[in-house]
């Protein structure tokens, strides 16, 4: 048969295997194509095993929600307020005028306090300290003694009654000293609980 040009082939004939890169040099364009020499496989590090992770549960894509706007964020003002209607933003409106805003009113130097202020009680009961000490001696007993103590305008103590106590006598001995107390004045003086612990 005669030898068939590259324009006017009829039959290629079967298809010819493909070199082994290692046999032949490829040809590109009438060039020789110089092949790059065949890569090692790769290294492998020594792996520390490892744990299989638990099967997790496929989730549930959530429905898709229409995007809400957010509330505006209410401002918190606390607001006293006396059963008698007297609230503070009143009285600043009627610039003090009624006589329940005097606790409000912006005190001037050597004004009194309108009650009793709370950093006045400690150090007043610890001078008290000595006195309960003896009663403790007097009257032995271990726990807690509550006394509730009103004090007056002119800073008096109006009364102290015992609200609890490990030992009755031990319970009126201290009720006793702390009614001999004395506190600054106020408008409306105050009160409050205090515990002696023995």
């Amino acid at each position: 048969t005669p030898p068939a040009d590259a324009a006017g082939a009829s039959d290629p004939g079967p298809p010819a295997p493909p070199p082994d890169a290692s046999e032949a040099e490829p040809v590109v364009d009438g060039a020789v194509a110089v092949t790059p020499p065949p890569t090692p496989p790769p290294t492998t590090l020594p792996t520390t095993p490892t744990t299989p992770k638990p099967a997790t549960t496929p989730t549930t894509p959530k429905p898709a929600t229409a995007p809400t706007t957010p509330k505006p964020a209410t401002p918190t003002t606390t607001v006293a307020a006396t059963t008698d209607g007297c609230d503070q933003a009143t009285c600043v409106l009627d610039n003090f005028g009624r006589e329940c805003c005097s606790r409000w009113k912006p005190r001037q130097a050597g004004d009194l306090p309108f009650e009793l202020p709370r950093a006045s009680i400690p150090p007043v009961m610890g001078g008290l300290k000595p006195a309960v000490i003896r009663c403790g001696e007097q009257h032995p007993a271990t726990g807690t003694v509550k006394v509730a103590v009103k004090v007056a305008p002119d800073g008096s103590v109006a009364d102290a009654s015992v609200k609890a106590t490990p030992d009755d006598a031990l319970g009126a001995c201290v009720a006793g000293v702390v009614r001999k107390a004395s506190f600054g004045k106020s408008e409306q003086g105050g009160s409050f609980t205090y515990p002696f612990v023995f």
